[in-house]
């Protein structure tokens, strides 16, 4: 028996995992196609397919905030949970798409003067957001809107602004639970 493992399947827009079982026998099927990539002289006869969703960790267009109405209602009502140098400010929301959050970054001139520098912390923001966002989708009762912002000059390794970042979606669940009770 071979097992081969196929990632990252694309079938109706869903990310599948494949498990393919492969049943052969070398002396029957030695004419046959043969497994080239691992060596094994095992042929493709019948097979069983396993499939089981993939985890998403992606940054969609339809989270991405983006409203001038919904920006504007995070700084005059928005309540905020910093963790050094990160901030996240957020608001209850009711959206109308099937997104449970709107997330915003942003980096201030204040600290970098040059754009490049501002895209470079955005970006790393954003990912560090997208690898995290389970903490945040886990744990929330009702859709939010987020900005989330860099608010220091040193400059931080993409380690330790992702641990920053763990910790302060972290300090935001606890935030709303006590908050909800």
């Amino acid at each position: 028996m071979h097992l081969h493992l196929l990632l990252n399947l694309r079938k109706k827009k869903t990310a599948l995992r494949v498990l393919n079982v492969n049943f052969g026998n070398r002396a029957q099927h030695s004419d046959k196609r043969k497994n080239s990539n691992t060596g094994s002289d095992f042929h493709f006869g019948p097979e069983l397919r396993i499939f089981a969703p993939e985890m998403k960790n992606n940054y969609p267009k339809h989270e991405k905030l983006k409203s001038k109405t919904t920006i504007d209602l995070l700084f005059s009502e928005g309540k905020s949970v910093s963790k050094y140098p990160l901030r996240l400010v957020y608001v209850p929301v009711t959206l109308e798409e099937d997104a449970p959050l709107k997330m915003g970054v942003s980096v201030s001139k204040k600290y970098f003067k040059k754009a490049v520098d501002r895209n470079y912390f955005k970006r790393v923001l954003r990912e560090t957001y997208r690898l995290n966002k389970q903490l945040l989708l886990e744990n929330l009762e009702q859709p939010y809107a987020f900005m989330f912002f860099y608010q220091t000059k040193d400059r931080l390794s993409f380690s330790e602004i992702n641990e920053k970042t763990i910790q302060l979606f972290q300090k935001f669940v606890e935030a709303t639970q006590t908050g909800s009770k």
